[in-house]
């Protein structure tokens, strides 16, 4: 077994006693709310016989989520994406990227340290996420989501809240900054945008 298996190991024990179900490419889920996940993600890598731990923490929009899969003719997965996401190091008194390493058997014992921070800092995120409101208002900053991710789900949230006006005016706004763009990206959202304004109809 290698190191991260061990990690990977003693860390699904510990996050299943906080709540947290293992899903496939190590992620873990919860359902804090009807309609919301709650997403941790232990990403890693691997340097001169080292794995490093950075664990990531979202919340997913499970209406949101499904209405964008539905626009973009795409198959709705059940628990990627989460709608916001953020390093867990940003949620805690240092609000700065925070890693675990370990390198074999002796440095386990970090595992459980991990899992009280996702207790400690990324449940109560988490739990304070569970709104479309409080959703859109993380979408707003680039901490929680990267503007390609934003531009399609901050105008759906305006719509899912009753704001038909201010969506169709966002989403607008958000074509408008591609310009003259032809990348797979840029066409992906011109067809996001004219599915979205047959929904405002």
């Amino acid at each position: 077994m290698t190191t991260l298996d061990m990690v990977v190991s003693r860390a699904t024990e510990k996050l299943k006693a906080i709540g947290f179900k293992k899903k496939a490419g190590n992620v873990y889920i919860f359902e804090p709310a009807k309609g919301f996940l709650g997403w941790l993600g232990l990403n890693h890598a691997s340097r001169e016989g080292v794995v490093e731990i950075n664990p990531v923490v979202g919340v997913k929009s499970q209406e949101l989520e499904n209405l964008l899969s539905s626009l973009l003719l795409e198959k709705p997965h059940p628990y990627l994406t989460p709608t916001i996401s953020i390093s867990l190091g940003y949620l805690m008194p240092e609000e700065c990227y925070r890693a675990w390493f370990f390198k074999n058997e002796i440095d386990l014992p970090q595992v459980a340290n991990l899992v009280e921070a996702v207790g400690l800092y990324g449940v109560p995120f988490i739990n304070s996420s569970i709104t479309i409101e409080a959703l859109e208002q993380y979408l707003k900053s680039p901490k929680y989501a990267h503007i390609e991710h934003s531009m399609y789900r901050i105008p759906l949230a305006r719509f899912l809240l009753g704001d038909k006006v201010n969506a169709l005016n966002l989403c607008q706004q958000y074509l408008s900054g591609l310009g003259n763009r032809t990348d797979l990206a840029a066409n992906r959202y011109r067809r996001y945008e004219k599915a979205f304004m047959e929904l405002l109809k």
